[in-house]
């Protein structure tokens, strides 16, 4: 067979060699990119070129490791884009223990056998003591939360 008086062979290649092409490009162009994104975390910013999917990739690329109580944004799970700002906040929490004096209680009663105005102590009173421990939540080393967890009294 022939195509305008020359072999059909040639045309075939042509059409080989573009569809092969075609393929390639399409992919190099479905492959990961590098991709700069930078991560705000202890007080710095890094910035991170690789070929990261994921936030928690980049982390991982940019060598943060998360403590428990640590919150990221964006998620761990998003996928990351050209120039994105990943927010490591690092949260602690400690507890903290206090002694506090608890002062004696005065109770006055009425005698009608005492002249009016006049009073009498009947009793000495002591001074108590409690334990308050108390949860402390910082981020990023400040301070935002302060709850009592306790009270025990030691001395009544």
């Amino acid at each position: 067979m022939t195509f305008d008086g020359g072999s059909i062979v040639p045309v075939r290649r042509f059409l080989f060699l573009a569809a092969l092409v075609l393929a390639l490009l399409t992919l190099v162009s479905c492959q990961e990119q590098p991709r700069q994104v930078f991560i705000e975390v202890d007080n710095s910013r890094r910035t991170v070129t690789a070929d990261v999917a994921t936030v928690r990739d980049a982390l991982a690329a940019a060598g943060v490791t998360l403590g428990p109580l640590d919150r990221v944004k964006p998620d761990l799970y998003v996928e990351t884009e050209q120039g994105m700002v990943i927010v490591v906040t690092r949260v602690e929490e400690k507890l903290e223990t206090t002694r506090i004096p608890v002062p004696f209680g005065r109770k006055t009663v009425t005698n009608e056998a005492l002249p009016a105005g006049e009073t009498r102590l009947i009793q000495l009173g002591v001074n108590g003591e409690d334990e308050i421990t108390t949860r402390i939540v910082l981020e990023n080393g400040s301070e935002v939360e302060r709850t009592e967890v306790s009270r025990v009294p030691l001395v009544k």
